[in-house]
C-alpha cells in the first residue's frame, strides 16, 4: 500500500511539473499585437501606457508602423497569425501605429524619423526607438521571409535596446 501511495504521489509530482513547464513555455511562446488609436493624448504618452500596461515583462516591446494603403504592410498584418510569424514574434509585445492618423513630429517624440513602411522599431524601456527595420530587410512578402527577418530583428540577445 505505500508502494501505491508513493508512485501516486510521483507520478501526481511529475503530472504538476509538466503542465507547469507548459505553461511557462506558453507564458514565453506567446506574443502580443495591439494597435494604438489616436485618442485625444499624445502618442509618447500612450506609447508609455501601453508598454505600462499591456507589455509587462517577459513581453519585449516593438513599435510597428504601417499604413492601410501599403502591400507589405497589409502582407504583415494578414501573415501575423501564422504560425511561423508567431514563431518569430515570441516573446514581444507589438504596438501598432498607422502612418496616416500620426503627425511626423508625433512620431520624432518617439525616436522615429522617416516616412518608410512598414517599419519595425526595438524601444527601450521609455518607449524611445533604439533600432529601426523596414520591410525591404525580408525582399518577398511572404509569412516566411517575413518570419526569418523579424526573429532576427526582434531576438531578446539584440544588442540594440537595453
Amino acid at each position: 500500500m505505500r508502494a501505491r501511495r508513493k508512485v501516486l504521489v510521483m507520478s501526481s509530482v511529475a503530472l504538476f511539473v509538466l503542465c507547469a513547464g507548459a505553461v511557462f513555455y506558453w507564458m514565453g511562446a506567446r506574443s502580443l499585437w495591439k494597435r494604438i488609436d489616436r485618442k485625444g493624448r499624445d502618442l509618447q504618452t500612450l506609447v508609455q501606457k501601453e508598454m505600462a500596461d499591456t507589455c509587462q515583462a517577459p513581453l519585449r516591446p516593438v513599435l510597428y508602423l504601417g499604413a492601410s494603403w501599403c502591400p507589405p504592410c497589409k502582407a504583415l498584418k494578414e501573415s501575423r497569425n501564422k504560425p511561423v510569424l508567431q514563431a518569430a514574434l515570441r516573446g514581444t509585445c507589438v504596438l501598432e501605429l498607422d502612418l496616416d492618423e500620426w503627425q511626423g513630429s508625433e512620431l520624432a517624440t518617439l525616436g522615429i524619423r522617416g516616412r518608410s513602411v512598414p517599419a519595425l522599431f526595438l524601444v527601450d524601456r521609455t518607449g524611445q526607438a533604439c533600432d529601426v527595420m523596414t520591410g525591404g530587410a525580408w525582399g518577398e512578402d511572404t509569412a516566411e521571409n517575413m518570419a526569418a527577418a523579424i526573429g532576427r530583428f526582434v531576438n531578446p540577445r539584440h544588442p540594440a535596446c537595453k
